[in-house]
């Protein structure tokens, strides 16, 4: 592990990112963060990723909404100010099932048989075309009815930032739950909701964007 990396205090890295998009940190939010360090003996160009654990889903939205509105100013600069003005993705982190039913709907993405996916609210979302209504993929079972095709290797799908961002509408299928109503609320402990995970790294070019 580098010097600066063991020195570093991510929340005040942190901060200094969301200022940069007109976003007040609230701690009281943040259940956990800490850095991804890469392996002994594995050189990478990039910085390694921060995730940050948050409690509060609402708070999730906002930060992912303030990112597309201020995406110019996510630059690395803003934390070193030597950079060159690489920028800063910020992104919802996916679990590694979802990020299978992710790569898996790029494949047909790619073979032109849907026109958009992408990763809002812990859901892979794709629509067949621009007219189409929005279908939520819960398990690779879901492709075979919809397109009834053979599986393929998606071990060299690549990702892009902007896949994986809070920039189409929500939908009925959103899978946030509502609060209870009931006036017998129990004392629990507090959870993640929902997790961001900043990305350091190239923007690859990427298909057609949902037109919001």
């Amino acid at each position: 592990m580098s010097q600066t990396l063991m020195l570093e205090n991510l929340l005040v890295l942190i901060n200094k990112i969301f200022t940069a998009i007109d976003l007040t940190l609230r701690e009281e939010f943040i259940f956990d963060c800490y850095r991804i360090l890469p392996k002994k003996n594995v050189k990478t160009a990039f910085s390694p990723p921060i995730i940050v654990k948050l409690t509060s889903n609402l708070y999730k939205k906002d930060i992912l909404r303030q990112k597309k509105l201020k995406k110019n100013n996510l630059k690395l600069d803003l934390l070193d100010g030597e950079s060159g003005g690489q920028p800063i993705y910020i992104n919802e982190l996916m679990s590694p099932f979802n990020n299978r039913l992710f790569k898996e709907a790029k494949i047909y993405q790619s073979q032109g048989k849907i026109k958009y996916v992408w990763f809002n609210n812990n859901n892979v979302k794709i629509r067949i075309s621009d007219n189409s209504q929005i279908k939520l993929i819960k398990s690779l079972e879901d492709f075979d009815k919809i397109f009834k095709a053979t599986k393929k290797d998606v071990s060299n799908v690549l990702l892009s930032e902007d896949d994986v961002e809070y920039g189409y509408p929500d939908s009925d299928f959103s899978s946030t739950s509502q609060a209870s109503t009931s006036s017998k609320l129990k004392k629990r402990k507090v959870k993640p909701h929902g997790t961001m995970d900043l990305f350091l790294r190239p923007h690859p070019k990427n298909l057609p964007k949902p037109k919001v």
